[in-house]
Parts: C-alpha cells; sequence; structure tokens
C-alpha cells in the first residue's frame, strides 16, 4: 500500500530506484527502533494504516484509549 501511494504522487524523487532505497532505510531503522521499545519495555501497538483517513484515526484513537493516553 505504501508503495502505490508513493508511486501515485507522482514526484520526481519518487522514482523506483529512490522509492526502495528510502523504503529499506526506513524498515531497517524502524525494526530496530521496535526492538529497542520493546526490549525497555515501552508499549507499542501495530495499527493498520490501510483506509481512510478516519478509519485509520479511529484505531490510533482505539490503542491510545487503551493505553490511558487520551
Amino acid at each position: 500500500e505504501l508503495w502505490k501511494r508513493l508511486e501515485e504522487r507522482g514526484r520526481v524523487d519518487d522514482e523506483k530506484d529512490a522509492i526502495l532505497a528510502r523504503w529499506t532505510v526506513f524498515d531497517r531503522t524502524t525494526k530496530e527502533m521496535s526492538e529497542i521499545l520493546k526490549a525497555n519495555n515501552v508499549k507499542i501497538a501495530e495499527v493498520d494504516g490501510v483506509g481512510k483517513i478516519e478509519q485509520i484515526t479511529e484505531r490510533l484513537e482505539k490503542v491510545l484509549k487503551e493505553w490511558g493516553t487520551i
């Protein structure tokens, strides 16, 4: 889904090689940070980011409410 969204933006720097390079860095750093946070008992939740903005917002709010942060 993310790859499709990036390609659809039509920016000059959104060619396949550029997207792949950015995705590789994002994926590696996200996994590393996730492992560090989990090792330090920091709450982490995966939220489905596919759908309408309102749907995604509802999913995020649900997690935050479950955690008692909102």
